[in-house]
């Protein structure tokens, strides 16, 4: 990819920010909302946010050196709340489960591909051999 022409890489690195940010936006939106479309054991729809530190520390990234995009909680201080995370993802007995991240990479995963498959072939198109 460094090889590369120019105008390919800043073209790949556009297109993967669009679904790198996609998928954020999309489970940052599923966090906000108030429905989750499934009542929880405090007797309402949706979530209660008590902190907002899921919906906060939530981010996208892109390393562009690397043509990579990451995508879920990027801070050090969200490490602690990993365990609770694991819980308000997967759910418990008592809370229904909320994959938002998994739904929003299976739905974006396409593009990405995409994005790779498109990329490789420009690539190999433009080497001489």
């Amino acid at each position: 990819f460094r090889r590369a022409p120019k105008y390919l890489q800043v073209e790949v690195r556009k297109d993967l920010q669009t679904a790198t940010r996609g998928m954020r936006n999309g489970v940052k939106a599923k966090l906000n909302s108030s429905d989750g479309g499934t009542p929880y054991w405090h007797g309402k729809r949706g979530m209660v946010s008590r902190s907002g530190d899921f919906r906060r520390n939530y981010k996208a990234r892109v390393l562009t050196r690397k043509l990579l995009g990451i995508v879920g909680f990027q801070s050090p201080s969200i490490r602690k709340d990993m365990f609770y995370a694991r819980m308000f993802f997967g759910g418990t007995y008592r809370q229904a489960s909320r994959p938002f991240h998994d739904q929003e990479f299976e739905k974006w995963r396409a593009q990405f591909d995409r994005v790779a498959d498109r990329t490789m072939k420009r690539i190999l198109d433009n080497m001489d051999f």
